[in-house]
This record gives structure tokens, C-alpha cells and sequence, in this order.
């Protein structure tokens, strides 16, 4: 409650105090207050577009981390005296500064990365959940938000620069699926997963449907590792046919779909998987291989994958590192929290291998 946007106490905070700057990892400030001539306090933002989503901005509402941090901006732990005199005198306090998890230079190459692409880049360190880079596009200046307003928010504009896709953005997960697909494969086939075999020669025919592999192109006699390193999309429609769908379906709850994610304080949206027990075949077909309805954010996405780098234990995500005063002094510290395990230790080595053979000698070489 304390940091809710509609809270109208914490504005009555900012007549007696200056809000906080907000930090990268290594100390660089990605937001400050600056005052104009008339005394007027300015929110500036360092480093414009490149951190705009993940630090967001404070002047129409709150996004980001001004929002999930703005208790603590809004805070003062500067010492008793100089509070004292400062109140006494009509002048505001200097607020606690937030340091956040944020690489400074990771995200400069992930913005950089991304050029001119709509879509976002998150990344996450998976034995502490620490988010090192968040960086979403089409983006927007935070520092003429106030003048850009209605241009952005206009019917007619079909970019969505205010979106934060890393978080926001529902996508269907297409190849990264296959984590899923395989996991449940095991899972139905722990002795003998590895027999698995599969010709495959560009598009594979069931009945009626057709299934392309990338480019039609044909990878020829497929192991179960060498279907997942080449990304065959055949070999993996044919797997999912022999998947029991309500085993399949509980597997994608296990791993956060349809379910809400551990992020609290940060808005996202909730991935969808559909398929139930009863699914005709194309629909099987295109969701073994992360196609038809199945819908997932990048968010959502890093969490699986940290969680397989992490032998199979989650540690849940987070932003804000630890607050200080404005003399430096730590105030609160925030630790690395496990949420739980989405498989086991074992499961996790098996596709921590297939995942190895994607960029040793699959589609990621």
C-alpha cells in the first residue's frame, strides 16, 4: 500500500523531502532532481531512452522503479540535527538514494543490441535473481515526457512506446518452447528419452497439416539432442503427439504459466498455455513447438531459463539492491530469495546438456 501510485500521502512527502536519486549497480546515477532558476524541482534522466522502462518516470504517475522504490526516494535518513534545523528553516530534507541491481554497461549493450527492433532484452543473474539489464523498444525520452504526452498517448500512435514489453509484452515463445516440450518428454520417458529418433526431411506431414522446419530445411536422422540443438520443428511436433496433455498442462503450471509470477511490486502480465487433454492435432502440432496460443513474456521467459541454470531453484527476481542515505550510510539491504524449484536438479542437467549442444553445435553456433 505504502508505494501505491494512488497513495496521496507519499505526495505530502515531497513537500519535506528531495526526492532520492535511483542508481545503477556500480554507483552511476540514472535519475536525479535538479532545480530550475525559479526553485521549480526537475526529475532529469541521465540516460534518456536506454534506461526509460526499467527506471520509468515520475511525473505522470509512476512507472518502474520510481514507483516500486518510491517509499524509500521519498525517505529521509539524513542525521536528527540537521533534519531538525532543515524543518525548523522551511528547507527539505535530502532523500534516501535507491542503488538497484542494474549493469550499467549490459544494458548499454543490450539497447545498443536491440538498434532500431521493436521487442525487449532482459537479463537475469540466475543464483540470486538479481536483474542485471531490462530494455524494451520502441522507447521514449523520460526527460520530455511532460511535452511528448500526447503524442504518445494518442489513438493514432500504433507504437506503444510506453509499454514495457520485457514485462508487458505477451509473445508467443516459439523455439525457447522446446524447453517445455523436452522437460515433459523426460519427465514421460526418463529411461529411455535419449532413444528418441526422428528423420526429418524439411516439413512433416500429418495427415491434412504440415509443420516447416526453418527454411524447410532438412536436418536429416534427429536424436532427442540433436533435435533440440538444431531446433527441428518435425521432430518436435512428433514428440508432442505422444505427450499426455493433462501431464503437459500441469508441467506448464509448474513452470509459472497460467500463474503469477514472483515479482511483486513491478507490473507484468501472466503467460498463457491453452491446451487441454482432447486437442485435435494441429493444435498439438503448433504448441509443442511454441506456436498456436501459447503466450509468454520475456520476463517470464528468464525465469525458466535461470531456473535450468540454476539446477532447477528459481531465486526470485528484483531490482533494488539496497538503499542509503544521502551521506551514504546503508539503510536497508535487499537479499537474494529462492521462490522454489520448477523441476529437479536432475531434470535441470538434462536440459542444461541440450541447451550446451543448441550453441556447441545447433542453431546458436
Amino acid at each position: 500500500m505504502i508505494n501505491n501510485s494512488y497513495n496521496a500521502r507519499l505526495d505530502r512527502f515531497s513537500d519535506r523531502v528531495h526526492r532520492g536519486k535511483i542508481l545503477a549497480s556500480d554507483g552511476t546515477v540514472l535519475a536525479h532532481n535538479e532545480e530550475d532558476e525559479d526553485g521549480n524541482e526537475l526529475r532529469v534522466y541521465d540516460h534518456g531512452d536506454v534506461f526509460a522502462h526499467v527506471v520509468g518516470y515520475s511525473t505522470k504517475g509512476k512507472t518502474g522503479i520510481e514507483s516500486l522504490a518510491n517509499f524509500y526516494l521519498l525517505t529521509s535518513h539524513v542525521n536528527l540535527i540537521e533534519q531538525a534545523v532543515n524543518e525548523l528553516s522551511g528547507r527539505k530534507n535530502l532523500g534516501d538514494d535507491v542503488v538497484t541491481t542494474l549493469d550499467i554497461n549490459l544494458q548499454q549493450t543490450a539497447y545498443s543490441a536491440l538498434g532500431d527492433r521493436r521487442g525487449a532484452v532482459i537479463a537475469m543473474e540466475p543464483d540470486t535473481g538479481k536483474i542485471l539489464a531490462m530494455v524494451s523498444k520502441p522507447d521514449y525520452d523520460p526527460n520530455t515526457l511532460l511535452t511528448d504526452w500526447a503524442a504518445l498517448t494518442d489513438s493514432a500512435n500504433t507504437q506503444s512506446q510506453l509499454l514495457n514489453r520485457a514485462a508487458q509484452g505477451l509473445y508467443a515463445p516459439g523455439s525457447t518452447f522446446k524447453i517445455l516440450t523436452a522437460l515433459e518428454y523426460i519427465r514421460e520417458h526418463p529411461d529411455n528419452y535419449k532413444d528418441f529418433h526422428f528423420d526429418c526431411n524439411g516439413v512433416y506431414h500429418n495427415g491434412e497439416y504440415s509443420i516447416k522446419c526453418f527454411h524447410s530445411e532438412a536436418h536429416g536422422s534427429q536424436d532427442f539432442v540433436k533435435a533440440f540443438a538444431n531446433s527441428c520443428n518435425g521432430a518436435f511436433s512428433s514428440m508432442g503427439l505422444e505427450l499426455d496433455l493433462n501431464r503437459f498442462a500441469a508441467t506448464a503450471e509448474e513452470l509459472l504459466y497460467n500463474r503469477p509470477l514472483p515479482f511483486s511490486g513491478f507490473p507484468y502480465k501472466e503467460s498463457s498455455f491453452n491446451m487441454k487433454a482432447g486437442a485435435d492435432i494441429w493444435e498439438i502440432l503448433q504448441t509443442s513447438i511454441g506456436q498456436g496460443t501459447t503466450l509468454i513474456t520475456p520476463l517470464h521467459s528468464v525465469l525458466i531459463t535461470s531456473a535450468v541454470a540454476n539446477g532447477g531453484t528459481l531465486m526470485k527476481p528484483y531490482l533494488l539492491d539496497r538503499v542509503v542515505s544521502a551521506g551514504g550510510e546503508e539503510v536497508k539491504k535487499f537479499l537474494p530469495e529462492a521462490y522454489g524449484s520448477l523441476m529437479t536438479a536432475d531434470e535441470a542437467g538434462k536440459l542444461t546438456e541440450l541447451m550446451k549442444a543448441v550453441t556447441d553445435v545447433g542453431t546458436g553456433s
